[in-house]
């Protein structure tokens, strides 16, 4: 989703400066940030930082195989979720409701440290098998074995109040899903179908606000790729639950032609034919 996750490798903060805007890794933090943001940390930082491989949206553990495995989800980083949570507690028997701020909000790696248990290899003696680092990336969705799942299921089904889990299962990748490759306009138009709220601006709000406000067709292009990937990020987590009917492309093709259509009954072309549109992320 042009995101990459990037690590301060260092015990001091580290910075840069972009478009007036100061972007900042605490010591030893990793956070996720835009390519371009990440670029910027490589070139100016480079000795101070290190892109985390694993931050592709879609990636099948080494452990998992076709016949045995199932997708989990990184549910952190979600900015369509609300900031603080309620949560109540007792104290001498009587109901306090306290505000908490949601880890949800905020994109997180998880990892979980699972022990492989022991050998005998004698009648008084074992040998300790060490443990594996199972991680998720934000933004990721993970193919992993059935009992690897199932472990990260049920440790993160101890939580506390106010704590609540940041992964999930997930529904599997189908194949025709937006990604950074599609136009903006496509991008609305799946957000659209699938039932994302609230929408931004549509295509042609856009296109309407650059031409007030005297962008270049390279300022427009920057805005249609920034409003993509937002949208991009939260389109995520609907893909990436399973409860959420994820459109076919023949699904996608066809409410697309309807709206055309209703469009154009509305608003007949006043156009020559064969005169083509003065930005092809303006929809009809």
């Amino acid at each position: 989703m042009s995101q990459k996750v990037i690590r301060n490798i260092t015990q001091v903060p580290q910075w840069v400066m972009n478009n007036g805007k100061k972007h900042t890794i605490g010591p030893g933090e990793a956070v996720v940030l835009p390519d371009e943001i990440v670029t910027l940390f490589v070139q100016e930082r480079g000795q101070s930082v290190s892109v985390e491989d694993g931050h592709s949206p879609i990636v099948i553990d080494d452990e998992a195989n076709w016949n045995d495995r199932v997708y989990l989800y990184n549910m952190s980083g979600n900015p369509d979720e609300p900031e603080m949570l309620k949560i109540t507690t007792y104290a001498k028997g009587h109901p306090v409701v306290n505000e908490v701020p949601n880890p949800r909000r905020a994109p997180r790696i998880l990892s979980w440290k699972k022990n492989l248990g022991a050998i005998r290899i004698s009648s008084d003696a074992e040998r300790k098998l060490g443990h594996r680092v199972l991680t998720l990336a934000p933004f990721q969705r993970k193919a992993f074995s059935t009992a690897d799942a199932n472990w990260i299921m049920q440790r993160e089904g101890i939580k506390e109040p106010g704590n609540p889990s940041l992964v999930n299962w997930s529904a599997e990748p189908t194949g025709f899903e937006p990604d950074s490759t599609w136009t903006y306009a496509d991008v609305y138009d799946y957000a659209q179908l699938i039932g994302l709220a609230p929408l931004p601006p549509t295509p042609r709000q856009v296109q309407q606000k650059a031409e007030k406000d005297g962008y270049g067709e390279k300022a427009t292009g920057e805005v249609y790729d920034e409003l993509r990937n937002e949208l991009l990020t939260r389109l995520y987590f609907l893909i990436a639950d399973p409860k959420h009917h994820t459109p076919t492309e023949s699904e996608f093709r066809e409410y697309q032609a309807g709206r055309k259509a209703t469009a154009a009954a509305r608003n007949p072309a006043k156009r020559g034919p064969g005169r083509p549109r003065k930005n092809p992320e303006v929809a009809a």
